[in-house]
């Protein structure tokens, strides 16, 4: 009985120290953090393209656009998600460590994604001629959009 507990206590003993040892070197990312805000950033940035290209759908059959006034607001409330956008990622990038210029390859992969959302929305703004009332409120979605292109840009060049 004596012998059985010794073996089972030093069984037990060398199982958890070699799971120490095993899990001493895994260290979780730094920039887990910083990604998961981009991801973040690219959730919102596609559910306002989402948004963009279902206002700018040019319908087969003739039908009655929303008023001028709701399109407006709706154009509005994405520039300013966009500029909210536009803030965080600057804030992201801000708040990288001081390491050589490719920290990460999957925190570059994070923001490349943002640019390419962020793209998209500037292309299909640029593709569209809305209606007299709306070209102002389009024109500060296209812009706030181009910001984050510009902010992505100054990190990770074309």
């Amino acid at each position: 009985m004596k012998t059985r507990t010794i073996v089972a206590l030093l069984l037990g003993g060398l199982v958890l120290g070699l799971t120490g040892l095993a899990l001493a070197g895994v260290e979780p990312s730094p920039f887990r953090r910083l990604i998961n805000k981009l991801d973040s950033v690219e959730n919102v940035l596609d559910a306002v393209d989402d948004q963009l290209k279902e206002i700018l759908v040019v319908p087969s059959e003739p039908v009655y656009p929303p008023a001028p006034c709701k399109l407006v607001n709706k154009l509005n409330a994405m520039a300013d998600k966009l500029v909210i956008q536009n803030v965080r990622v600057a804030d992201v990038i801000e708040a990288l460590p001081d390491v050589p210029p490719d920290p990460c390859q999957e925190f570059d992969d994070a923001l490349r994604k943002v640019r390419d959302e962020a793209q998209s929305i500037v292309d299909q703004a640029n593709n569209f001629t809305p209606p007299d009332p709306c070209r102002e409120a389009l024109g500060a979605v296209r812009s706030a959009a181009n910001d984050i292109v510009g902010t992505v840009n100054v990190v990770i060049p074309r």
